[in-house]
Order: structure tokens, then sequence, then C-alpha cells
């Protein structure tokens, strides 16, 4: 064999040596690189001068921080729905339980500081000009929780143990059961 047939032999085998041995990102990597530019938006927003420019533009709505599952933040979720049942609650995109890196972690801590002021002053501003339709100082979710911790405190008995909610009991013959006394 002639010494330029080894040599492009050696060439062709360095080319796929070094192909093969080429750093790859992990599928979650370019993912998270995506969740993170859709998040950026947060870094230089201002949620107090963004809330007074929507509301003067009658844009009117709530930013939701979604983990588990998503929360209208610094109003919670009870009151944002009885409180202010016509606005509209909108998730803030790339939030999300699934923390894809450092960076995506520290911006889920940002979108949630941005959406509890934004919040926070959309509904002070609501609630001063008498659209909501709770009274001042309402908080249907404490109220929720107050009387949750009374009904668990009666009976300590994890099997017993009851719940707060607003569903009709149907028994067995699927009649709906006054509540108990």
């Amino acid at each position: 064999m002639s010494d330029l047939k080894v040599f492009r032999i050696i060439l062709i085998f360095a080319a796929l040596f070094s192909s093969a041995c080429e750093q790859r990102t992990a599928p979650w990597e370019a993912e998270a690189r995506d969740v993170e530019a859709t998040l950026l938006w947060l870094d230089d927003a201002d949620p107090i001068r963004m809330a007074i420019d929507d509301l003067g533009s009658n844009s009117i709505k709530f930013y939701q921080v979604c983990s588990y599952s998503c929360a209208s933040v610094g109003i919670g979720y009870l009151n944002g729905k009885r409180c202010f049942p016509l606005v509209e609650h909108i998730p803030i995109k790339g939030t999300s339980d699934i923390i894809l890196s450092e960076e995506h972690e520290r911006l889920m801590g940002v979108a949630h500081r941005f959406a509890t002021q934004y919040n926070t002053e959309v509904a002070r501003f609501l609630n001063d000009k008498g659209v909501s339709k709770c009274d001042h100082g309402v908080d249907w979710g404490a109220a929720r929780n107050s009387l949750t911790d009374f009904v668990w405190s009666l009976n300590r008995d994890i099997s017993k143990q009851g719940h707060v909610g607003a569903y009709p009991v149907k028994n067995k013959w699927g009649q709906i059961e006054p509540p108990p006394v």
C-alpha cells in the first residue's frame, strides 16, 4: 500500500473517531436552554409597571406559576376565582415542577416573585375600584384552611380524618345525603 493510501485511511479513521468522541448534549439540556430562554424576559420585567400598563389598557389578568399545579400566587386560587371571576389566569410559560437546570431554578424564583407582585397590584387596584365580588380583607383560602384544620382537630385518627369540601355525598341508592349534624 502506498504512503498516500495509508495517509488517507488514517485521515478517514481520525475523522470517524473524532465524530464518535464528539461531546453530545443530553436531550434535557436542549430543553433546559429552551425553557430558560422562554423565562428570560422576567429578568428585566417590572411587575408593578406592567400591572399599571395592563390595567390602563384594560388587559386585566393574573399570572400563574406552575409546579405540580398552577397557582395565582399573591392572591390565592379561591380568592382569584371567587372575588374576581371574570379575570383570566395566565400560566407563565416555562414554569414547571420539573427543574431542568440551576438557571431554570433561579428563573422559577424570579417568576414566583414577579407573579406575586403583579397579582397583588392588580388585585389591589380591582379592590380599590370596587370590582371585587368580595368584601375587603376576605381570604377564602385562609377560611378553607382554618375550617379544614378544625375538622382534622376533631379526630386525629388518620383512618377517620375528614376534609372540607363542597361536594354532595350520595348514599348507595344515589340519593344525596344531608350533612351530618
